[in-house]
């Protein structure tokens, strides 16, 4: 997807790629030696709101350079620069399965950037980025919709609480007509939280999952009446997704979303008497 068009950070030349450090950190990779380390919530963003990391390199003119972008936490996205943040090249799925493939064939001798980035706001999670002189393969056509993650609204955090609205702009659940919202979680092994989604304009429903979709808990009434909440014990930290959902077709309405520490306790009754 097109996303940057003006010169990107400058930022400077950094250690060895293998270096996992946040803030912008990312490191300086080399050929054949892929690095494995993650996007975090103090990393800086794009205008858009998604999260990046630079990876410096010295390339030679004439090179074609694969670069490629794998990740189970958030759909991968790649940006080629020159040494001054001249936007070159991006890809968004040229990999296949929400990751990334880009190849460009470098037109001089010198400095360039990686930027390892996110397709959302918010994204965050673990990558895995390997860059290698010569072509790519079979390339999936640039910016093919990448059925896995989807739109974000934002993050929130744990003694975080946000305001929002589901509406028929939202993207919906074929399956039964509910309108939806994704909100990012950052990863807190072994912290217990509590996922509260209360409105007085629709039956609340809410689902948990890993950020490919993968359905970790949901909820109809937990909270009472016509709210619901979820209660979980992270055993990792990997990023995950609270769905903000509606119990029946096609509603919409303000909602209140809270993220607390501990456990609260659950409605297993959970009965919603609708007018």
């Amino acid at each position: 997807m097109p996303r940057l068009h003006l010169l990107l950070p400058l930022l400077p030349l950094l250690g060895a790629c293998a270096t996992g450090a946040g803030g912008g950190g990312g490191g300086r990779c080399g050929f054949g030696r892929p690095t494995t380390e993650r996007l975090l919530p103090d990393d800086p963003r794009f205008a858009d709101g998604s999260h990046y990391r630079p990876f410096p390199f010295t390339g030679r003119a004439g090179d074609t350079i694969t670069a490629e972008l794998e990740s189970a936490d958030f759909d991968a996205n790649l940006i080629l620069t020159d040494g001054h943040g001249n936007r070159l090249a991006a890809n968004d799925d040229g990999g296949a399965n929400c990751n990334s493939r880009l190849t460009y064939v470098l037109r001089q001798d010198g400095p360039y950037r990686i930027y390892v980035n996110s397709s959302a706001t918010a994204e965050l999670g673990a990558f895995r980025l390997g860059l290698r002189r010569g072509g790519g393969g079979s390339v999936a056509p640039a910016d093919t919709i990448c059925r896995g993650f989807g739109q974000v609204m934002g993050m929130i955090q744990i003694g975080e609480t946000v305001e929002g609205t589901l509406t028929t702009d939202d993207p919906i659940f074929s399956g039964d007509s509910s309108y939806f919202q994704r909100w990012v979680i950052p990863g807190t092994t072994d912290q217990a939280f509590t996922v509260d989604l209360t409105s007085v304009e629709f039956d609340a429903y809410l689902l948990l999952t890993y950020g490919g979709g993968d359905k970790l808990l949901e909820d109809d009434d937990g909270a009472g009446a016509c709210n619901a909440r979820i209660v979980h014990i992270p055993t990792d930290d990997r990023p995950l997704r609270i769905v903000v959902n509606t119990a029946g077709k096609h509603e919409t309405g303000r909602y209140v979303l809270r993220v607390s520490a501990g456990r609260s306790a659950i409605d297993t009754k959970g009965q919603c008497f609708t007018g």
